[in-house]
């Protein structure tokens, strides 16, 4: 780990990049994190092989929820590809979570209706203001016991479950709207039938991998319960501990699941594993763009694969590998 001296000069670079949060611990040492929004062939996770090129359309869908909300309704946005949805107005639900507090601010999801792939695709935004970092720093975490009487969420999987404090908050507001969302889209008769996906990128793929787990509880939400079939994230932080990672793991074993991590990009590496005694742990099954010229390695299924993203030093952490994934800009979005 970076020493006291380095490590504020490794903030301060930063901080000529992008908004920087400090954090001071036990009066001496200082730790820097940041989230911003943004970015990325294998086996491990789930049924099926990575397919790298539905993974760059579901990017597409994570870089176009940063624009704004009045143009994702209409589907209008730049990062708008018009041929997804031919009739926006009824294919896509918006919804945003405000609050009186900065937790809330900004926070955005789309749900929209994907015939080409017979499917409807929930997106969850990634870290777009400075309100979001904040909840991206939130790094101590909370029990989170969502579902516990049924067999597909047996209730010994989640013993000791606990999730990043910021990104539970997170997922806590949007959770009702997300629900009603897909449930009314699966009221459709059009619908019926149609897989779940998910997706979401840094703030938005912490959050995506909640709503996961929570979409194979059935108690959750009687009215209708889609089967989830995929599952891509893209430049995940850590988003719980090792008993959170485990549930992951077993709650979504049938599930098309993959961590997407480009090159040196800095947000998988926080928050650090061991930090104020959390025991933050990755979620499986990575595959890593190997810098520097984005070759696809499938890593093991740790979610800690020391010959993966695992292996980057913190003085390579990137701030750029995070916000272009697949050659797309995933920064703020140009009005």
């Amino acid at each position: 780990t970076l020493g006291c001296t380095s490590r504020q000069a490794f903030c301060q670079s930063l901080h000529q990049q992008t908004p920087t949060t400090m954090l001071r611990v036990n009066g001496s040492t200082w730790l820097c994190f940041m989230l911003v929004a943004c970015v990325t062939n294998g086996a491990i996770a789930g049924p099926g092989k990575f397919d790298v090129d539905f993974a760059k359309k579901l990017m597409a869908f994570s870089a176009a929820s940063l624009c704004p909300a009045k143009n994702l309704k209409h589907w209008n946005c730049s990062r708008c590809d018009a041929g997804i949805f031919t009739d926006p107005t009824n294919q896509i639900t918006v919804g945003t979570a405000q609050s009186y507090d900065k937790i809330g601010a900004q926070l955005l999801y789309f749900v929209g209706e994907w015939a080409a792939e017979d499917a409807v695709v929930l997106v969850i935004r990634g870290s777009k203001t400075i309100d979001n970092y904040l909840v991206d720093l939130e790094i101590v975490t909370n029990p989170w016991q969502e579902c516990t009487n049924v067999s597909v969420c047996n209730p010994g999987a989640w013993k000791g479950v606990r999730v990043h404090n910021g990104f539970l908050s997170a997922y806590d507001y949007l959770r009702y709207g997300v629900f009603k969302a897909v449930q009314d889209a699966y009221a459709k008769p059009v619908n019926k039938g149609r897989k779940l996906i998910i997706t979401g990128h840094s703030l938005g793929a912490a959050v995506a991998t909640l709503f996961a787990v929570a979409f194979r509880c059935p108690s959750l939400h009687a009215a209708f319960v889609p089967e989830v079939s995929t599952v891509y994230t893209f430049g995940e932080p850590r988003t719980g501990n090792s008993e959170f990672a485990g549930l992951v793991n077993v709650t979504t074993a049938s599930v098309d699941r993959w961590r997407v991590v480009n090159k040196d990009d800095i947000v998988p590496h926080l928050p650090p594993r061991k930090i104020l005694g959390q025991n933050y742990t990755h979620i499986n099954s990575e595959i890593w763009m190997t810098p520097p010229d984005g070759k696809l390695k499938v890593c093991d299924g740790s979610g800690e694969d020391p010959t993966c993203s695992d292996s980057v030093p913190d003085n390579k952490w990137s701030i750029t590998d995070h916000t272009s994934y697949f050659g797309l800009d995933a920064g703020p979005c140009p009005t």
